[in-house]
């Protein structure tokens, strides 16, 4: 960019980052949660939290759908569809795509929108689907507040984030036999080679049906 710079005010005659090679970012794998780790999590749910199946509900649709934190945050309640059940996500790029949503993220979500969500809200009524104790929108922050929480009540690193949930959201599909073009789809992936960042679960689960399957394994 800045090569490009002087270039464009004439201070060097040549466009040089053109020549320039840059050094490939190394990929790092992506650190998951285990499914008894949510559990610990879900756990953790309790008296102290002051809205429980509040909490409850995003953990379920951070981890049941693999939201990045911009997307559930943007939902609102006309974005749920109980038939199917399914959300209406909002990914970069203003891209919309259908999310099916898991049993106990639907449950989770009922539950929310029925017993709880109504109280927070008496006096400003909106579409928000989450939302803060002032009954508005709840804020990135927020949402962060909401894992970190959870997380250190459970034992877990307290940098446990929401994008976290998202990469064990990804990973336990591939464990699960889901191949990667559809955990793509489901995560709103424009390019495949992000997706494969969990191409790592794919070698493991490959060697697995090796061993499993070849008669000289």
């Amino acid at each position: 960019g800045f090569f490009s710079y002087l270039y464009r005010e004439k201070l060097i005659s040549t466009p040089i980052d053109s020549r320039v090679v840059l050094p490939k970012q190394a990929h790092t794998i992506p650190q998951v949660l285990s499914s008894s780790q949510i559990e610990s999590m879900l756990a953790a749910i309790g008296s102290r939290c002051r809205y429980p199946l509040r909490d409850t509900a995003i953990v379920e649709v951070l981890y049941g759908c693999g939201l990045r934190i911009s997307e559930i945050q943007g939902l609102h309640v006309s974005h749920y569809r109980s038939e199917g059940p399914t959300l209406l996500v909002t990914g970069k790029g203003k891209k919309q795509r259908h999310v099916p949503i898991g049993r106990a993220a639907h449950r989770a979500l009922e539950r929310y929108l029925h017993q709880e969500r109504p109280s927070q809200c008496p006096h400003h009524p909106q579409d928000t689907l989450f939302l803060s104790r002032t009954g508005r929108q709840l804020s990135r922050q927020g949402l962060f507040n909401v894992i970190k929480t959870l997380s250190q009540r459970a034992g877990l690193s307290p940098k446990t984030s929401p994008h976290h949930l998202r990469h064990s959201y990804a990973t336990h599909l591939l464990e699960g036999g889901a191949k990667l073009r559809e955990v793509q789809d489901l995560l709103g992936h424009a390019d495949i080679s992000t997706t494969q960042i969990y191409t790592h679960i794919l070698g493991k689960r490959m060697l697995e049906v090796h061993q499993q399957f070849h008669p000289r394994s």
